[in-house]
């Protein structure tokens, strides 16, 4: 999915690397991260160090998922608005935990999210990485890392749940709601694009799954 989010406002990391891998039957996507990327991605972008969102708020590695004793989006937000410019991050945030749910990422947990602390003070939000269809792969959870609005199975978020989050979070419901109708009528197609993009056997599988959960979602909160 690497590169795949900049028309839903997802900035994703500068220098991307994938890798698709076949094992008899099997075929899984490998993609490089951020914070594998230390050496070249910190020295491109003129960093010092970048911490991940479990480590800022003092939360040891091993409680990455919520429901384990992990970060929710609550406490992501409040670290966003000490970040030198809350007002942009935040909104790449929302459109990041929207694009995630759509695509059925439901392996966007603490250890997924991070900041960029610059030489000359700045504190960014990090570009995206670890981005993927984990519904495509058998034997894998339908709960997320993160519940939205107390809600952590994906096949049951309702507009309730997203106003719960609003509302816990002092963001706009309305703002939310058009985020996810937009998001919902072009991810099928930047889906489709990035799995023509290469050789694989496992894309047409996330391009059906995707555009049925973006379907679904369009409708429910289209009414």
């Amino acid at each position: 999915m690497w590169g795949g989010g900049g028309e839903c406002g997802v900035f994703a990391q500068t220098e991307d690397r994938g890798w698709v891998h076949r094992n008899g039957g099997w075929e899984r996507v490998s993609v490089c991260r951020i914070d594998d990327m230390a050496e070249t991605v910190l020295y491109e972008l003129f960093l010092s160090f970048c911490i991940i969102v479990c480590q800022a708020l003092n939360i040891a590695s091993a409680y990455k998922y919520q429901a384990d004793g992990g970060i929710n989006f609550v406490q992501a937000f409040e670290l966003l608005r000490k970040t030198s410019k809350p007002a942009t991050y935040i909104k790449e945030f929302i459109n990041l935990i929207i694009f995630n749910y759509l695509i059925l990422n439901n392996d966007a947990h603490g250890k997924n999210f991070s900041f960029l602390y610059k030489d000359n003070g700045e504190i960014e939000f990090a570009p995206a990485y670890d981005i993927l269809c984990t519904k495509v792969y058998p034997r894998t959870t339908n709960n997320m890392a993160m519940s939205i609005g107390g809600c952590f199975n994906v096949g049951n978020i309702t507009p309730v749940h997203f106003k719960r989050l609003a509302q816990a979070v002092n963001i706009s419901y309305p703002l939310l709601c058009g985020i996810i109708k937009s998001q919902c009528e072009i991810i099928p197609d930047i889906v489709k694009e990035v799995s023509d993009s290469f050789e694989n056997k496992i894309g047409d599988k996330i391009v059906q799954l995707v555009s049925k959960h973006c379907s679904k979602n369009l409708k429910l909160f289209s009414k």
